[in-house]
């Protein structure tokens, strides 16, 4: 995931919410520029604990993982689930 698909996530969790980006920065500790910015793909400085303080606002969560490990998460998991393929029983 990048920062635009980053980004695009955040618009649309703070739209379901019903949030303004005004809104999200009082509750992000953040400003309403660097959530501008982010969810436009224009916070290439961004720091992580910034990130995170945005996801949180939001009820969202980021999840670092070793790009070599082949253990399907749980949305893998459900998507076979639903299509009939194998799964974890």
């Amino acid at each position: 995931m990048d920062i635009f698909e980053i980004g695009e996530a955040v618009r649309l969790k703070r739209k379901e919410l019903g949030y303004t980006q005004h809104r999200l920065a009082q509750l992000s500790g953040m400003s309403r520029t660097r959530i501008n910015q982010m969810e436009t793909g224009q916070a290439f400085d961004m720091k992580l604990h910034s990130v995170a303080s945005i996801l949180d606002a939001l009820g969202m969560s980021f999840r670092i993982s070793d790009a070599r490990d082949s253990r399907p998460v749980y949305e893998d998991i459900r998507k076979e689930s639903e299509d009939g393929s194998p799964g974890l029983g």
